[in-house]
């Protein structure tokens, strides 16, 4: 789970291995907007949790899987790239939406100066919820 920082930007996940929703998103399987990151690829060239999220097309599914094994499935309505100066915060957090959803964001474009430039933005409308 991770929040804001001081500055009012997201938390990063603190391991290339980590999946981070954000605590001020709805959770995963509820209405709302469920926020997750990722890193796609780690310091040393090594692919990252998300390395496989720039492959989604609309249609195609992603899995949530929660701490009691449920399995929230979503299925993908939009993949964009964005600047980071150009990033539309209030459509991709889009909090307070009244669907299920979730949206999972990762970096993306080149890297320069020590952090990438863009950001890839998946998001998802929830198709089915899984009992373990």
């Amino acid at each position: 789970m991770k929040g804001l920082l001081a500055d009012r930007t997201m938390a990063s996940p603190d391991t290339i291995h980590e999946v981070a929703w954000y605590n001020f998103t709805a959770r995963a399987g509820s209405p709302g907007n469920a926020v997750f990151s990722g890193h796609v690829v780690g310091p040393n060239g090594e692919p990252g949790v998300f390395a496989n999220l720039k492959q989604l097309e609309p249609g195609d599914t992603l899995d949530v899987s929660l701490e009691n094994g449920v399995v929230v499935r979503y299925r993908v309505t939009s993949s964009a790239v964005y600047s980071l100066a150009g990033i539309p915060m209030d459509d991709v957090l889009r909090l307070g939406a009244p669907e299920e959803m979730a949206t999972f964001i990762t970096c993306d474009g080149a890297f320069v100066g020590g952090s990438f430039q863009s950001r890839l933005v998946v998001q998802g409308v929830r198709v089915a919820i899984i009992a373990p």
